[in-house]
């Protein structure tokens, strides 16, 4: 596998194309080769079937021959005796043609059967000459020279009928076959031409040759019903238009004759003139034999022309479809390869240059690929383009995003400076919040205090208002004291306001009631001094008792308006102090919640230190992005604005 790799395109197809290309150069040969065989095979035919037609030639003279040598010996040399010297030259020319026709044939074209048939005939032939001085002298008995020529008839008969197993064609076989028993009809013609010249020149039938005769005469039909199965239409027309003939009309009344009387004789039938109409109809027969020969022969020939032009056919059509096969090869590796060559030369020569593109012909393979790397180019000029515009973007904003970083860096640390000193704000804060808060306890607890205070002052008025009742019940005698004593009560009611006047305006320590509650004390001391007086000065004070009793019932009064309002003077302390307290949590809690800002504004500061090293990097980067992608060549903007838009 990685010998593959490290071949070229065309050198894998030609690789591909050498195992068909040499199993179709291997096919090819093959059929060639079995053309070839069958031409040899057709020419071997041929060859043989001149040699058949041939040795029937030679058949049908030594028929002849054999005819008139029965018949001369038959009239013990009376009959025949010029015309057998005219058939042996005829029958030595026939020897002559099959012996010239036999020679030129080679042992491996004859085979083995035709071989043995076709030799033992010609060493049967050796001894003619002998035979015909035998029939000659008249020594030569009549059956034994019809089977000398019988026997040499068979043999060639036979080479013919095993011309029949060389051939395996259908058509050859029919016509060797026809042909063949064709021989056989004429052969028991001449048989029986012989046999019954003999009879007629004896006027009479040997039992045995009559036997014979009769065997003969089935042999006959046999093989002319043969004949007529296996021989073309035009063949048997032929046969039957020569048997039609008034000639052998008058042999097949000489050989109903002849079975008729058989061995009784009395054929009264001349041996000349029965061997003459014999012969006749014999050369009728041998006339469709050498038809059928020739028809034999010619189908041969017509069969080897076949076969040749077969032959030349598939060799031709072989290579043919070879070179078609090979510049079909060439023409589609060419078509694959030399594109391919030119695509890739394209992408190697285009150096980033994303505004060119592939040639794209034709829809196969290679085209589509083309198309899609198109598509393909044109979706990375698309991205190349957003990158470049990004890039662009990017480095702006990275700048921005530094400018920014910076900002946010300074505004932090002002930020920062600032929670610090509010940090330290609120410690002060709290401080002095929770100064306020125990000061609001301070205060809660003084007045509660001055309500226990206020609440004995009116408890006090009280008891003035009885002393005024009871000082009105005795003002006829101490008019003058109760005159003091309402000047007393007076300046006390008076300091009484005043401390309620200074309690409300500086309740927070209780001091300025201290003072009033003093002076009021040091009054009252002064009330019981002028006590002793007031018994002296009753009298001028006895009309100002009434006076006095209203006002000791005014401050009675106003005593118990004072202690209701240092009684809510003491639950709005309470609420203060409550509030203080919960402000002096609230305070602590934003103090923490200060500190917590100040330490996530610290984080802050540091993080915008590193935001602003990333940006600076950001920066960097979409720098040398632009440098990486400014190495690509893209649309122009108005073909950058539709490759964006489609």
């Amino acid at each position: 596998m990685k010998l593959l790799h490290r071949l070229s395109l065309g050198q894998k197809f030609t690789l591909t194309l050498i195992v068909p290309l040499a199993v179709l150069v291997w096919f090819a040969m093959m059929g060639a080769l079995e053309r070839e065989r069958t031409m040899s095979s057709m020419a071997r035919l041929e060859t043989l079937a001149e040699l058949a037609s041939r040795a029937g030639a030679l058949v049908h003279q030594l028929q002849r021959e054999r005819g008139m040598s029965a018949g001369y010996l038959g009239s013990e040399g009376e009959s025949f005796g010029d015309a057998i010297q005219d058939q042996r030259r005829a029958t030595d020319e026939r020897l002559a043609s099959f012996e010239k026709a036999f020679a030129a044939v080679d042992a491996d074209t004859l085979g083995g059967r035709i071989a043995d048939r076709f030799g033992s005939a010609r060493e049967q032939l050796e001894g003619l000459t002998r035979q015909r001085g035998d029939v000659d002298d008249l020594s030569a008995e009549t059956a034994s020279a019809i089977g000398y020529y019988t026997t040499i008839n068979d043999l060639l008969l036979g080479g013919v009928a095993a011309l029949a197993d060389t051939t395996g064609n259908g058509e050859l076989v029919q016509r060797l076959g026809a042909f063949y028993a064709l021989q056989e009809v004429k052969e028991r013609a001449g048989i029986e031409r012989a046999l019954l010249s003999n009879a007629f020149a004896a006027d009479a039938f040997n039992p045995d040759l009559y036997r014979r005769y009769l065997t003969l005469l089935g042999e006959e039909s046999a093989f002319d019903e043969t004949f007529r199965s296996l021989a073309t239409p035009s063949l048997i027309e032929a046969l039957e238009t020569r048997m039609a003939s008034p000639v052998v009309e008058e042999v097949m009344a000489m050989r109903d004759t002849a079975v008729q009387r058989g061995v009784e004789g009395g054929f009264d039938i001349s041996p000349t003139t029965w061997f003459d109409k014999q012969t006749e109809r014999i050369d009728l027969l041998n006339e469709v034999a050498l038809q059928g020969g020739e028809g034999l022969v010619a189908a041969a020939t017509e069969l080897r022309q076949q076969a040749r032009q077969a032959f030349w056919g598939y060799v031709i059509g072989a290579l043919v479809a070879l070179g078609i096969a090979i510049t079909l090869a060439i023409v589609v590796t060419r078509s694959i390869v030399v594109p391919l060559k030119r695509t890739l030369r394209t992408i190697a020569e285009r150096e980033g240059d994303l505004t060119q593109r592939l040639d794209v012909w034709g829809n196969d393979e290679l085209a589509q690929l083309n198309r899609a790397f198109n598509a393909s180019t044109d979706d990375i000029e698309r991205v190349v383009v957003n990158i470049k515009r990004s890039a662009e973007s990017v480095n702006s904003a990275s700048g921005e995003i530094a400018q920014g970083n910076q900002d946010l860096a300074q505004r932090t640390e002002e930020q920062s400076s600032s929670i610090v000193e509010t940090a330290s704000s609120m410690e002060e804060i709290t401080s002095t919040v929770k100064q306020t808060a125990e000061s609001a306890t301070q205060a809660r607890d003084l007045t509660e205090r001055l309500e226990g205070e206020a609440r004995e002052g009116g408890e006090v008025a009280g008891h003035t208002r009885e002393a005024m009742v009871s000082i009105k019940e005795s003002n006829q005698q101490v008019t003058s004291i109760v005159e003091a004593i309402d000047q007393i009560a007076f300046q006390t009611n008076l300091l009484a306001l005043n401390a309620s006047v200074e309690a409300a305006r500086a309740g927070e320590h209780g001091r300025g009631f201290a003072v009033v509650a003093e002076e009021v004390r040091t009054l009252a001391q002064r009330c019981a001094d002028e006590a002793s007086q007031i018994r002296t000065l009753v009298g001028t004070n006895v009309a100002n008792i009434d006076r006095g009793e209203q006002l000791a019932s005014d401050a009675n009064d106003r005593m118990s308006a004072i202690s209701e309002g240092v009684q809510q003077m003491a639950q709005f302390v309470a609420e203060i102090a409550s509030a203080s307290q919960e402000q002096s949590s609230g305070v602590e809690q934003v103090n923490q919640a200060v500190s917590q800002l100040e330490e996530v504004t610290q984080r802050n500061a540091a993080l915008v230190e590193q935001a602003a090293a990333a940006s600076k990097s950001l920066d960097e980067e979409a720098e040398g992005m632009a440098q990486a992608v400014g190495h690509f060549k893209v649309a122009e903007p108005a073909r950058g604005e539709r490759l964006l838009a489609s």
